[in-house]
């Protein structure tokens, strides 16, 4: 495999969503077989410590381990790389500035998808306290007790507890508070698991869909460029 030609993942947090990242990247892609698919590289670490942890009570920094992949990536000669969780994401400006690999940002490729829509982010909180989506103004943030449901509906998740059950309980909640017709950004990579479910009710986009149409756009980019 020529990995010079190829796009990195770092996931394991959760690698469930991180599979979902792989699976969309694959669906979304028009390939007429094997070939016409992305080569991709996919670093899945389920010992990279918790983000939400780290940033709202100090828990161990999740940096070094990022930053421990990028380098396993870099000795691939792997060129670009997304990582597969939201909250990571409080490091995007130092993820973005490591030599000789491009960090694809999952902000900005949410950014693209919402363009001037207002909407309402659901994330970690985590998210929320590092405002990892700092600079996209459309968007609000739901009161307290809502952010709280959020946050344990995304552990239910990564605990493999029954997604349809949290997918209803979750549903139901938000729509006490939000009217059928308000846009989710579902702002955690655990979340875009509920996408299918909570779209029978309100209008989401999900961030692993962004990231994964961002993947298969910079490819093909890189790949019309060595052309």
């Amino acid at each position: 495999m020529d990995t010079s030609r190829s796009i990195g993942i770092i996931g394991g947090m959760g690698s469930e969503a991180s599979m979902h990242l792989y699976r969309r990247v694959i669906e979304r892609t028009e390939a007429g077989g094997d070939s016409g698919h992305i080569p991709l590289v996919i670093l899945n670490d389920p010992a990279v410590p918790d983000r939400s942890e780290h940033l709202l009570r100090e828990g161990p920094s999740f940096l070094p381990s990022l930053k421990d992949g990028v380098n396993q990536l870099k000795r691939l000669d792997v060129p670009v790389y997304a990582v597969a969780c939201v909250t990571a994401h409080a490091y995007r400006e130092t993820l973005a500035r490591v030599e000789g690999i491009t960090f694809l940002d999952a902000i900005e490729a949410v950014q693209k998808k919402l363009d001037d829509r207002q909407a309402v982010l659901l994330s970690t909180e985590g998210t929320y306290a590092a405002d990892v989506f700092a600079g996209l103004d459309n968007l609000t943030f739901p009161p307290s007790p809502i952010r709280r449901r959020v946050h344990e509906a995304i552990y239910q998740l990564k605990a493999a507890e029954p997604r349809r059950r949290v997918a209803r309980t979750l549903s139901s909640q938000l729509s006490r508070q939000y009217a059928r017709d308000t846009l989710f950004v579902l702002g955690c990579t655990e979340l875009s698991l509920l996408a299918d479910a909570l779209k029978r009710r309100f209008e989401v986009i999900s961030v692993l869909d962004a990231l994964a149409d961002a993947i298969i756009e910079t490819y093909q980019r890189r790949l019309a460029h060595a052309e």
